[in-house]
């Protein structure tokens, strides 16, 4: 799509009133498409991983896949935060972005897979789940910025 199209629709959401720009975005960040090996994720991806506390309590981590090594390793960047488990636990519950217990998370740059994140192993969902790790999904009309801008503004966070 044409990009005085993409804002031309950016700029009729901008135009709505702020509870039913909510309710569209909350709504679109429902949609998820679930990654079963490391192969599926492409550069630009927003992509979620389910985890839980040793509370046993949910909560989501994103990050965005900024490409693949020289093996075809996928490459991510994502906050962390140098707090412990709990701390980085109650950031996130309560909406942090990228706080941990009111200091800025740090930037980091992984390579997967990663033990402290997540191994392809581990991406399987069990019966219950509907998926382990996903791609937020979101139609070419709402994609504001290109691959390469998505990747850039990450690593200027």
């Amino acid at each position: 799509m044409a990009l005085s199209s993409k804002y031309s629709v950016w700029k009729g959401i901008e135009e709505l009133e702020s509870k039913e720009q909510m309710r569209l975005l909350e709504w679109q960040l429902q949609a998820r498409e679930p990654i079963h090996r490391f192969s599926d994720m492409t550069p630009g991806d927003h992509l979620v991983r389910k985890s839980s506390s040793w509370l046993g309590i949910s909560y989501e981590h994103h990050f965005i896949c900024i490409g693949f090594d020289h093996e075809g390793r996928p490459k991510i960047i994502h906050y962390y935060n140098t707090e412990s488990n709990l701390g980085r636990f109650f950031s996130t519950a309560c909406g942090g972005s990228g706080k941990s217990l009111g200091k800025l998370g740090m930037i980091q740059e992984m390579t997967l897979p990663d033990t402290s994140l997540i191994t392809e192993d581990q991406l399987q969902a069990t019966e219950d789940e509907e998926w382990k790790m996903a791609r937020v999904v979101w139609p070419d009309e709402l994609r504001r910025y290109s691959v390469e801008e998505i990747i850039e503004r990450a690593r200027k966070r």
